[in-house]
């Protein structure tokens, strides 16, 4: 027995010090000269709403007229396929959209599914973006391009401080900090599904099925079509939810340190704060009320050589009951809402390699 104990003992010892891992620094930083983004989304989503106006209610059962600022009603799905390269140069980002799809689902008044897919003029475009008082600008192809003005689209991806630049240990808990969110808020690229703006024509391919001259609204197909006030990239772009991520070092596989992100959320307020006007505004002078549940899993991959983030996925279920009355142009409209949303977000960062001969200019602007 004690000679087994003596065999064992330095096992046990030697277990130990090769599984004992050294502290590890997980901020993250731009990390490649030109990368490469893809955001997969999907989401279905169901509501239901109980409308009057005047005291009447109105038809539509699902939505009907009156609910369109909320995001309409039924069931719904959408998935979408956004991929680009990039590389910052100086003041200038050049971009390239290889990949901008959409495909979006949801019941027609006859009952009837109805399918409805969305390109973009952008795919495959070399554009050169910038940031005036006019708002975000590209310069299509060079210097001598044209100008067009890109509404609802970020001029950079900063894929800095999504972390906190502390040491942790595997094990090791924390708060995302707020450049997560923000980051969150960049993947949407709304305005890449629209034509953009030129000589002041406002066209769109937008996300309510292709058809053109939508202006601005006409990428609320997609995840669009629920940000306003329910979920998915809107949603969790939302104030409240500032401090709502939580993490977890759980593994450090080689290069790779591996993070797990939960989100377990209530609140109770006006869904309409802090959207610019985007949701009940629309509507008149609104009372609006929603208590909601919010759970997310996920999970963030980032390269401690690079100090880059090359993966993240999150896994949401968003529950919402919506009451709201108050004076609109068409009259008193009292409304009662409830939807379910659960989605999926996959995004994916790799390098793409430039050669010293092939790195662009800053496309001349002055």
């Amino acid at each position: 027995m004690r000679n087994l104990a003596f065999l064992t003992l330095p096992t046990l010892f030697l277990s130990s010090i090769c599984s004992a891992q050294d502290p590890v620094s997980l901020r993250t930083e731009p990390g490649f000269e030109r990368f490469r983004i893809r955001v997969e989304t999907s989401n279905q989503s169901e509501s239901e709403s109980e409308i009057t106006m005047d005291g009447q209610p109105l038809g539509g059962g699902g939505g009907g007229r009156g609910g369109r600022g909320f995001g309409g009603g039924g069931p719904s799905s959408s998935t979408s396929i956004l991929e680009f390269e990039e590389s910052s140069l100086d003041d200038i980002t050049q971009r390239t959209y290889t990949t901008l799809q959409r495909t979006t689902e949801r019941a027609g008044r006859d009952g009837e599914p109805q399918v409805r897919e969305t390109e973009s003029d952008l795919v495959g475009k070399e554009l050169y973006l910038f940031e005036d008082d006019r708002g975000v600008m590209a310069l299509d192809g060079g210097p001598d391009g044209e100008e067009m003005e890109l509404p609802s689209i970020p001029v950079s991806m900063d894929l800095s401080g999504l972390t906190p630049a502390d040491e942790l240990e595997v094990g090791d808990t924390f708060v995302l900090p707020s450049e997560f969110q923000t980051f969150l808020g960049t993947l949407t690229h709304e305005g890449a599904f629209r034509r953009p703006t030129q000589g002041g024509q406002e066209g769109g391919r937008g996300g309510r099925g292709g058809r053109g001259g939508r202006g601005q609204r006409g990428g609320r197909g997609g995840f669009g079509a629920f940000g306003g006030g329910g979920g998915g990239m809107g949603l969790l772009t939302r104030p409240h939810l500032s401090e709502a991520f939580e993490a977890e070092l759980t593994e450090i596989d080689g290069k790779t340190a591996k993070v797990s992100i939960v989100v377990d959320n209530q609140h109770e307020g006006d869904p309409t704060e802090g959207l610019g006007g985007q949701g009940g505004g629309r509507l008149g002078e609104m009372d609006i009320n929603e208590v909601s549940q919010l759970t997310i899993e996920g999970e963030m991959w980032i390269d401690l050589e690079t100090h880059s983030m090359t993966r993240l996925v999150l896994t949401g279920r968003h529950e919402s009951e919506i009451n709201a009355s108050g004076e609109t142009p068409r009259g008193d409209m009292e409304m009662h809402r409830t939807s379910t949303n659960e989605f999926e977000i996959k995004v994916t960062v790799s390098e793409v390699e430039v050669e010293d001969d092939e790195k662009k200019s800053d496309g001349g602007r002055d």
